[in-house]
């Protein structure tokens, strides 16, 4: 069983270094995370060739305690194959780490006609150890989607509970919209079949933060989300998603992100490590602006001869030129031009001017 406060995370690229999340996440007691790692029967944090990148923060998440899984993002276009993706996926990664599984199942194929079939084949499909629990980690409120197969799924003796994401945007009452949630899941489910329901709470932004018309949680928000939680007697409860946890921790304008981790710990702000200071910024090439006083210039790729043509530039147009000018080996005067740099001719070797300064 999943147990006390977790997360979801979406990006793996928005992430702190390893040790740093891990640090983070020991110190706000979060007890286990979910990393999207599949979009559809795709690969997801690890299709670009950085399997050790994802490797490496598993690695450093257990190392403290923290359990870590899996969740897929599928609309249920190909059931059969998306399900066989999961069983691949944990074949490669419970070997570092992977302990558990969200489906999260939205929209798409899920909302139509045959649904509950798909969704078997699907749950049939997935491949996985029965040591590893799955959990449905889909919409908050069954009864707005009647058609989205809720029964299939919970009842399914792969399914090990629910999580479901209580977002209540627009809305400041988590405590109604997770009694709401749970009363729903179990009456869809049937009493006593679900053994786990893990409310999923919003860390995020709808429009500009701090806007008006824009909404986010409020601190009480989502200490009334925990509250509730704890006295419902719920084991595990979390929130989505870290990375916007992170991004706003700094915040002054609106709520912050450290806000939201006191709410949800009644810790005092985490304190990241020093970070060095950045290096000073590459120099940038100074330029001055020169106007083309000859009918047609070409410009070249250097000012040596037989050089490349790389364009030309027409009488009156003012180019950008870098740095100094320069002399080649026939006494003519080359400017280099243009973002490329190239070069172009400002006075010919007869002294015949081509360009002028503006």
């Amino acid at each position: 069983m999943l147990q006390g406060l977790g997360c979801d995370i979406w990006l793996l690229s928005e992430l702190p270094p390893p040790a740093t999340l891990a640090d983070f996440c020991s110190y706000y007691n979060i007890r286990w995370i979910a990393f999207k790692m599949l979009d559809g029967k795709d690969s997801f944090n690890w299709s670009t060739g950085n399997i050790s990148k994802i490797v490496e923060y598993l690695a450093a998440l257990t190392a403290k305690g923290i359990q870590c899984g899996a969740w897929q993002y599928n609309e249920g276009w190909y059931p059969g194959p998306e399900g066989a993706a999961v069983g691949a996926m944990f074949e490669k990664f419970e070997q570092h780490g992977l302990s558990f599984f969200f489906v999260d199942a939205e929209a798409g194929n899920w909302n139509k006609f045959g649904s509950k079939g798909r969704m078997e084949l699907y749950l049939n499909s997935l491949g996985l150890p029965s040591r590893i629990p799955v959990y449905l980690h889909s919409y908050r409120f069954p009864s707005l989607f009647p058609k989205f197969p809720f029964a299939a799924a919970l009842r399914h003796d792969r399914v090990s509970g629910a999580a479901p994401q209580v977002y209540w945007e627009g809305s400041h009452n988590p405590e109604e919209q997770v009694i709401r949630s749970w009363s729903e899941y179990e009456e869809v489910a049937g009493r006593g079949i679900i053994q786990e329901f893990i409310p999923v709470a919003p860390t995020y932004w709808r429009g500009t933060p701090g806007a008006a018309g824009s909404w986010g949680p409020t601190a009480a928000d989502l200490r009334a989300f925990h509250q509730i939680c704890v006295n419902t007697g719920l084991k595990a409860w979390g929130f989505y998603r870290l990375e916007k946890v992170l991004q706003h921790f700094r915040a002054t304008a609106y709520v912050s992100g450290a806000e939201w981790m006191t709410a949800l710990t009644d810790k005092a702000p985490y304190q990241f490590p020093d970070t060095p200071p950045a290096p000073p910024p590459t120099p940038q090439p100074t330029y001055r602006v020169m106007e083309v006083l000859a009918t047609r210039l070409d410009i070249l790729r250097s000012p040596e001869p037989d050089a490349k043509v790389g364009g030309h530039i027409t009488k009156g147009v003012r180019p950008f030129v870098y740095g100094s000018l320069t002399q080649a080996a026939d006494k003519s005067i080359w400017a280099r031009v243009g973002q490329s740099q190239m070069f172009a001719m400002v006075q010919d070797r007869k002294g015949n001017r081509l360009m002028r300064w503006v």
